[in-house]
């Protein structure tokens, strides 16, 4: 079936997110008797979520992908789905740089919370 999660951007510095960080998803068994196993795992840049975003403003179309899921490097199947990013880039850009850069780490993570809350930013993958 179709499951959907939620996951908070940590940070409002989209361009360094973009330049720096991967949304990884792993995907394990349930086993009610011994220990949950890793079927396998993959990497997303968010340069290529934040780049499908930035060259198809206003779309209401999350970003499709098909993935190779690895364990231990070996081929472990594929893996599909869609991200959809609720809230405004732009905005979302615009906050950060209007921040003063000598911010603490402390008052970054305060201000993503503000901004957060009142403007619903998150990530979204079905």
């Amino acid at each position: 079936g179709e499951e959907t999660m939620t996951i908070n951007i940590a940070s409002i510095d989209i361009d360094n997110l973009s330049k720096y960080c991967n949304l990884v998803i792993s995907l394990w068994d349930e086993d009610k008797v011994s220990a949950n196993d890793l079927i396998g795992m993959f990497n997303l840049p968010f340069k290529d979520i934040i780049d499908y975003y930035d060259s198809n403003k206003g779309t209401t179309q999350g970003m499709v992908f098909n993935k190779q899921l690895r364990n231990n490097s070996e081929l472990a199947g594929t893996f599909s789905g869609c991200i959809s990013l609720n809230g405004n880039l732009e905005a979302i850009r615009q906050q950060f740089h209007d921040m003063d850069k000598k911010v603490n780490l402390q008052d970054e993570v305060n201000a993503y919370e503000n901004f957060s809350s009142q403007n619903g930013c998150n990530c979204v993958v079905n």
